[in-house]
């Protein structure tokens, strides 16, 4: 009994942790997009300053 719980308890615990990675890695997708986004409008920026 107590053998079985002890795998529910693991198997609950995997799937909380790889939904948690889940959410950072698509926050992290997200953040690296932000960046790339305002890099370059930054460069579009100083193109357009230069100019």
């Amino acid at each position: 009994m107590s053998d079985l719980l002890g795998r529910r308890s693991s198997n609950t615990l995997r799937e909380i942790l790889r939904d948690r990675r889940q959410a950072l890695k698509t926050e992290a997708r997200q953040l690296r997009q932000d960046w790339q986004e305002s890099e370059s409008l930054r460069a579009k920026e100083k193109q357009s300053n230069s100019g």
